[in-house]
């Protein structure tokens, strides 16, 4: 009985066996096979043309980019100018003068140029440039052409103005005497104007060198007709007296040549006192 029952475990066991392994068969055979695998495609740039919907493709990490570095732009640069010959020019040109006594007028800023003309102390210039150590002026003046002269011969501005001399005092001329107006031409007037001046008269006897007498004589007490004076000088006129005179002023002194002389008085008689006879004798 018991070796019955187990056959029959036995035989159904290998029938659900067999039914299982055909159905597996069956399965296997009926899914279709694919004919070759597909070659792998090189990945391209652009969206590649599909018929039927690609899946979502997988998000992929992304590489961070950092951010671009903000160029700042060089500053232009300023192009340096360079020297030339030309000397720096004033606008307008400046009035200069000569300092030294005689001045070479150079074609260019140096010692070796050619030298065009000359000028003299106290000379104007237009001064219408400048180098290191010298001047550029317009030469000759009232051209359009330029010359050089040494910057420590010439400075710019007018040239100091020298303290008028006065006017030369002419000397008087003595024309005569008639006792006892002395008579002379003299026309300085416009030489000592404001001057406190007058007429210095000298009367010296004999030989002596020193005169024995003077009188001044102011312009308001003498008397000028047709260009002569007249002054009645009142001094005691001695044997053997010439009269001179000069134009003086009471601060200094003569400013005038002497005059001529010219004799007042009478010659010395052997009686008469003669101290300019010499070793006491008489003039005759």
């Amino acid at each position: 009985m018991k070796f019955t029952e187990r056959r029959t475990r036995e035989r159904l066991f290998g029938v659900i066996l067999a039914l299982w392994l055909s159905w597996g068969i069956a399965a296997c055979a009926g899914a279709p096979q694919p004919d070759a695998a597909p070659a792998t495609q090189a990945p391209t740039t652009g969206m590649q043309a599909t018929d039927t919907p690609a899946s979502a493709p997988s998000p992929v990490a992304q590489a961070t980019q950092p951010p671009a570095a903000t160029v700042t732009p060089a500053p232009a640069e300023i192009p340096t100018a360079i020297p030339t010959s030309q000397p720096t020019q004033t606008p307008v040109p400046q009035t200069g003068h000569i300092t030294g006594a005689v001045v070479n007028v150079r074609s260019g800023p140096g010692t070796t140029t050619a030298i065009l003309g000359k000028l003299k102390s106290g000379d104007e210039v237009q001064i219408t440039g400048q180098r290191p150590g010298w001047y550029e002026i317009i030469y000759p003046s009232n051209s359009d052409t330029r010359g050089w002269v040494s910057a420590e011969l010439a400075a710019p501005g007018l040239p100091p103005t020298a303290t008028p001399r006065p006017a030369a005092v002419p000397a008087p001329v003595i024309v005569g005497y008639e006792a006892p107006n002395v008579l002379w031409q003299w026309d300085g007037e416009s030489t000592v104007s404001g001057r406190d001046w007058f007429f210095d008269m000298e009367l010296i006897q004999g030989g002596n060198n020193q005169p024995y007498d003077t009188v001044q004589a102011n312009p308001s007490d003498a008397v000028k007709v047709d260009g002569v004076w007249s002054f009645a000088q009142p001094r005691e006129v001695l044997c053997d007296t010439t009269l001179t005179m000069a134009i003086a002023t009471r601060k200094d002194g003569w400013i005038s040549p002497l005059s001529n002389g010219i004799q007042i008085g009478a010659p010395c008689e052997c009686d008469d006192p003669c101290p300019g006879c010499g070793d006491g004798g008489c003039a005759n």
